[in-house]
């Protein structure tokens, strides 16, 4: 995989400062991200490419310890995992344009993002800074979840 990219910028919008940065992923997805000081944030993103077979370009699971965190699927289709109290998983495919799903504080998901798919993601609360991920509140929960998840892919049957 390529390293991350990023780039950034501050603005002001009328009164409101808002932070604005665009990355490049990893896994090739491509997040257009508005941080506002009252603790929301809004992210689109796209994914632009994806891996081989073998190699499709889960995001990392992870945790939000303080954050709620909303996902609204824009075009395409996005899995969703979720792992339960007991360990026990969840799988939830958006492929209408317009369904949500929601994660509270303290639920571990992992997403993928089907070719040419675009999400929209709100985050909102307070967070639970994790100093290894730049005091943001995400931390990582990829142990939770099944190594080999092809089978989740469609037609991957």
């Amino acid at each position: 995989m390529n390293k991350a990219e990023s780039h950034n910028a501050s603005v002001i919008v009328g009164d409101v400062p808002v932070s604005i940065q665009v990355k490049k992923m990893e896994n090739g997805e491509r997040r257009t991200i508005l941080v506002f000081e009252k603790g929301l944030s809004v992210i689109i993103t796209e994914a632009v490419s994806w891996g081989s077979a073998e190699d499709y370009p889960w995001q990392d699971g992870h945790v939000h310890h303080g954050l709620t965190e909303s996902y609204t699927l824009i075009s395409g289709w996005a899995i969703f995992l979720q792992v339960q109290e007991g360990g026990s998983l969840i799988k939830r495919t958006l492929d209408v344009p317009g369904e949500t799903i929601t994660f509270e504080p303290g639920v571990p998901h992992k997403v993928l993002l089907g070719p040419a798919a675009v999400i929209s993601t709100h985050k909102f609360g307070q967070g639970v800074p994790n100093p290894d991920r730049k005091n943001n509140d995400w931390w990582p929960a990829d142990d939770l979840f099944p190594q080999e998840l092809l089978s989740l892919v469609p037609g991957s049957e």
